[in-house]
């Protein structure tokens, strides 16, 4: 660790290189690391779960599981989507290179909620609607954690609604199958549909990110 000139700097290594940040920076970035306070009932799980949390360490993800390229296509969507959020951590260290918990809500509403009011949700459970490069660290700490390819790729989701995310264009998307709608989609999935905040859905949950110690 480097401290320099009067106006406090602090120059530290994350992941392999050095970054340096004001005391500004380094405040918002405990702040947000210390605050948010994940709900009590969930429990933690193997793999993600309605209710329950599932945690993500971005720093300790083993990058060279997803060197390789793969001839398998949606493998290598999927793998490229992770090595593309790989770049963002290390572009936005003070925004991701830090362990968070992802939260699937089960589906409590009969009806529709519009896309703010998904966010909202997402905010009152203490966190906030997961974006892409969460999402995809989510799927590379699956894969590390000993889910295979197969499972993440090519099979019927598991969970009973599609997840909302914010897209790399600024738009919502869901993502995942939903076993509620009989959509047989596989959890990589990313739907091409781009939601706007005037836009409604009754077909999925925000995917919900939260820090805790």
């Amino acid at each position: 660790m480097k401290i320099c000139g009067q106006e406090m700097k602090v120059t530290l290594p994350i992941h392999g290189r050095e970054r340096t940040f004001s005391e500004q920076e380094l405040i918002a970035i405990l702040e947000k690391y210390f605050s948010k306070e994940a709900p009590k009932h969930a429990s933690i799980a193997k793999n993600p779960t309605e209710g329950k949390f599932f945690r993500v360490d971005p720093m300790k993800i083993d990058r060279s599981r997803f060197e390789k390229p793969m001839s398998e296509k949606s493998w290598e969507s999927t793998r490229k989507i992770i090595q593309e959020a790989f770049v963002e951590v290390d572009k936005h260290a003070e925004k991701y290179a830090y362990p968070f918990s992802t939260l699937i809500p089960t589906k409590s509403w009969s009806d529709y909620k519009t896309v703010p009011e998904l966010k909202k949700y997402a905010t009152e459970l203490g966190g906030h609607m997961a974006d892409w490069v969460e999402w995809a660290l989510e799927l590379a700490q699956r894969i590390v954690n000993g889910e295979s390819w197969e499972v993440i790729c090519n099979y019927a989701d598991n969970l009973q609604f599609h997840r909302m995310i914010v897209w790399k264009n600024g738009y919502c998307r869901i993502i995942g199958g939903s076993t509620k709608l009989s959509n047989d989609s596989p959890a990589s999935k990313v739907h091409n549909y781009n939601y706007s905040d005037v836009d409604v859905s009754s077909l999925a949950v925000p995917l919900v990110v939260l820090y805790k110690k």
